[in-house]
């Protein structure tokens, strides 16, 4: 959800953990202060991970059928208009079982795209997002990079996947750019 205060672009107000459809009891929070949580600051950890806010984002307590029943509610709206696929950004926050309690509610058909930054030593990791869908392959774009710009290396390529320590390419969406890659510099073929 979105940090500070405000009005949306429909007018409606948001803030103080209050947002249209949602109340301050939608939000992970402290015990006693439902107007403030955690922040995100040990990734090692995955109930920090999981149940506090990211950089200030309020964090849905995606566990409760209710918010469940609203995110799905509304995919599915949007799947009666036309769409055929979501992707659902910063997935590691969510845990997995709470996000299937999302995911079970949509179409069979929905094309399900999970944005997982997985790094050694994390609590998290994009493995355990497998069952719902595919899954940002992060890695690709970096190890594939170098083997395209350096001169007589491509033939390296040959055993690209697996064997380099990729996910399995049923669960893997391999991609060379997206908005994490631009900012961290991580994307030197596009």
């Amino acid at each position: 959800m979105a940090a500070g205060s405000g009005v949306g672009t429909a007018g409606s107000s948001y803030g103080n953990r209050q947002y249209p459809f949602y109340s301050q009891n939608d939000f992970h929070h402290y015990d006693g202060n439902s107007n403030a949580n955690c922040e995100v600051d040990d990734y090692s950890n995955k109930y920090n991970v999981q149940y506090c806010d990211l950089v200030g984002l309020p964090d849905l307590v995606t566990g409760s059928e209710y918010v469940q029943g609203q995110i799905a509610g509304y995919i599915n709206k949007m799947s009666d208009l036309g769409i055929v696929g979501v992707r659902i950004d910063a997935v590691k926050h969510q845990d997995a079982g709470e996000l299937s309690g999302i995911t079970k509610q949509l179409p069979g058909s929905m094309y399900i795209n999970q944005e997982v930054i997985g790094s050694a030593g994390e609590a998290v990791q994009p493995s355990m997002y497998f069952d719902l869908g595919h899954v940002t392959e992060f890695s690709y774009s970096t190890m594939l990079d170098p083997n395209i710009m350096a001169e007589n290396k491509m033939t390296y390529l040959k055993t690209f996947g697996e064997s380099w320590g990729l996910m399995p390419s049923q669960y893997a969406c391999a991609f060379l750019d997206n908005h994490d890659t631009q900012r961290n510099g991580n994307a030197p073929l596009t």
